[in-house]
């Protein structure tokens, strides 16, 4: 394994990790909704107990418990909904990581071959050595071809941002 396929090999498993990370983080923000909601349902059954059990202080302080509650789980609530959105955008900035990587792999992909045919271009031209004319035509229709690529992958980067 070479230098560059052992870089590749540890983005990629940093790019993994990163989604794990975030698929974990997500399944929080699940839970901190799950147990809003389920806090809010248990306090209002505890408040509806204390008003049906007939006594004006227990009923009293369930109630002011109750509001106390209601307002904790409104801001857990509130909190779970910013945290997932704040996921969202670092999925999308995470996803537009791994797009630069796979792109910047590519360019990489697309230099190495324009140097290949390049050098098989100045080869095939040399005194001892004559290669066909249209071995040379397919070499250099294949080079503009690189150059295509590398053209449409500029332009598409140009307009991304």
């Amino acid at each position: 394994m070479n230098g560059s396929s052992l870089h590749t090999g540890l983005q990629d498993l940093a790019m993994t990790r990163h989604f794990i990370c975030i698929y974990e983080m997500k399944s929080f923000s699940k839970l901190a909704i799950k147990m809003a909601e389920t806090q809010r349902r248990g306090v209002d059954v505890i408040a509806q107990w204390a008003h049906n059990a007939q006594n004006a202080a227990i009923d009293d302080v369930m109630q002011q418990t109750s509001q106390l509650f209601h307002l904790f789980a409104e801001k857990q609530l509130q909190f779970a909904r910013d945290y997932e959105h704040f996921l969202q955008q670092l999925q999308k900035i995470n996803d537009a990581d791994k797009t630069i990587k796979e792109a910047e792999r590519e360019v990489a992909t697309l230099d190495q071959k324009e140097r290949k045919l390049k050098k098989d271009i100045r080869k095939g031209v040399s005194f001892f050595r004559q290669r066909r004319g249209g071995d040379i035509c397919l070499l250099r229709q294949q080079l503009e071809e690189v150059f295509f690529f590398l053209y449409l992958f500029f332009s598409s980067a140009i307009e991304l941002t």
